[in-house]
């Protein structure tokens, strides 16, 4: 039997033993948008993001993976 606990507070989270919640949330700037320019079309976001993957994976190798959040108890 499979078991599903949370990471934070270590609740038991097995299907069927008690009322779980799915949480949703959006995020979107608020204020007026800036408009696009053909500047933002040509810049190539994959490469961009694959350099910041890179950056933060050459610093988890000096620094060590970055610490577990507390638990929450309430």
């Amino acid at each position: 039997m499979r078991h599903f606990s949370c990471d934070l507070c270590g609740k038991d989270l097995t299907p069927g033993e008690e009322t779980r919640y799915v949480v949703r949330m959006e995020s979107y700037p608020a204020g007026v948008p800036g408009e696009l320019t053909e500047a933002d079309l040509d810049e190539d976001h994959l490469e961009t993001m694959a350099e910041m993957l890179a950056e933060l994976e050459a610093r988890e190798e000096l620094d060590g993976p970055p610490p577990a959040p507390a638990p929450q108890r309430r």
